[in-house]
């Protein structure tokens, strides 16, 4: 907002006045070169600072005691400075001076245009958070423009604010390592990034980016309704936008597989390796729409704000296939009577060549996301949920995972060998 960064030129004048006439047509000419380039820009700063302050997952009441507790208590434990001005500050004993400049390493790693020059800082917290894994804001930075001519004095220079952006990640004592904030911190820069270039401050409906997002659904612009937000933020615009940026210009981190197994192979005992979010499970916080590699146009308007070539689009073809469902019961004689349990196989068609699967369900509304199996090409594709059993000569085991209450929604992720990202139609299921 330029109204934010005002020059005082009677003061330049009355300098340039004293130093003569040659030298004043000099630095006027150099002055003006300045500002024009400044305001050149000014629409864009105009957008990204013209009043929006705060957008993911965030508690704003519980921002502002943070902050004001981190002025009384907390005293940052370690930092890293950038050599391009970005502050890597920790609140964790675990999150030392090498272990932020990875962390910073990683962020650069995610696609950037030119507003990574307002990003200042990102912070670690031990400590969780009970309504955020991560937060994005804007805070007012005094910052100056040098002014480094001859007929000038030494480090002269000109004061004035600007909004800058700041990363808050949380939960730093139990995510330790850089691969266990990829996601988040892409996802918070996915906010930097939107908000500088998709949205006009706070007003984020009409943008062309949702335009070119067609929703089929109702999606929601304004988050000041914190209960609502909550409940309902993946139909939010901003956090669509945000999961896209991930999808579409994260950094390789962010495509990370998760081996995630389902009931049948849990009660084997059959090791999950999986992170809390994953590339193929849980890359975007509402399962209902369309990944962002399925939107057309979606990354060729991502890839038109930064300085970077867009790469040919994928070899595969986008394939229309839908997972069934069928029911099965088990049963046992013991000595306590008969026992018999239910459960449901989710299968589906191998409709691309070389793709990992991985199944996850959702509730009606797309919310409470959680994926049950990964399937590795060559294996079967289907996946079990429900109460799984078996028997030994003198046991019955079983094994129950709470999937099958009340309406669930099932999709097929299809992650294929360029890194596409599809998904199956949706199969909606009322167990009773």
């Amino acid at each position: 907002m330029l109204k934010k960064i005002k020059f005082n030129y009677l003061f330049i004048l009355i300098i340039i006045s004293i130093l003569g006439s040659i030298t004043t047509i000099f630095l006027i000419e150099k002055l003006n070169d300045k500002l024009i380039n400044l305001q050149a820009n000014s629409n864009k700063i105009d957008k990204f600072i013209s009043g929006h302050q705060t957008n993911l997952n965030h508690n704003e009441d519980g921002l502002a005691a943070l902050e004001e507790q981190e002025d009384i208590v907390l005293e940052a434990k370690y930092r890293y400075q950038s050599d391009d001005g970005i502050t890597m500050t920790s609140y964790s004993d675990i999150w030392n001076t090498e272990k932020l400049k990875q962390l910073y390493e990683e962020l650069r790693l995610n696609k950037h245009g030119e507003e990574f020059t307002l990003l200042n800082e990102v912070i670690v917290y031990g400590e969780a958070d009970s309504y955020a894994a991560g937060v994005q804001s804007n805070n007012l930075k005094k910052v100056k423009l040098n002014l480094k001519w001859p007929a000038l004095a030494d480090n002269s220079e000109i004061p004035f604010f600007i909004y800058m952006g700041t990363i808050r990640l949380y939960n730093g004592d139990y995510y330790t390592t850089v691969a266990d904030m990829a996601h988040v911190l892409s996802h918070e820069y996915g906010h930097h990034f939107t908000f500088y270039h998709f949205f006009n401050g706070d007003d984020v409906d009409n943008s062309e980016y949702e335009s070119i997002r067609n929703f089929d659904s109702e999606v929601f612009y304004n988050w000041s309704h914190a209960t609502h937000y909550y409940a309902n933020h993946h139909w939010y615009l901003i956090e669509i936008a945000a999961d896209d940026y991930v999808q579409l210009m994260g950094s390789p981190m962010t495509r990370s597989v998760s081996s995630y197994t389902d009931i049948q192979q849990n009660i084997y005992n059959e090791q999950k390796n999986v992170r809390w979010w994953s590339y193929n499970g849980t890359i975007q916080g509402n399962l209902l729409l369309p990944f962002a590699d399925e939107v057309d146009g979606l990354k060729a308007y991502f890839y038109s704000f930064i300085d970077e070539e867009l790469s040919e689009g994928t070899i595969y073809e986008k394939k229309s296939f839908k997972p069934r469902i069928t029911k099965g019961y088990s049963h046992h004689d013991s000595i306590s009577g008969a026992l018999d349990f239910i459960h449901y196989v989710i299968s589906w068609d191998d409709i691309y060549q070389d793709a990992i699967y991985t199944l996850v369900c959702c509730d009606e509304d797309g919310s409470n996301m959680t994926p049950i199996k990964t399937v590795y090409p060559n294996q079967s594709n289907k996946a079990y949920i429900g109460t799984v059993s078996y028997e030994t000569y003198d046991m019955i085991y079983w094994r129950y995972d709470n999937l099958d209450k009340g309406i669930k929604k099932f999709i097929v992720t299809a992650l294929l060998p360029d890194d596409t990202l599809y998904k199956s139609e949706v199969l909606t299921y009322e167990f009773k």
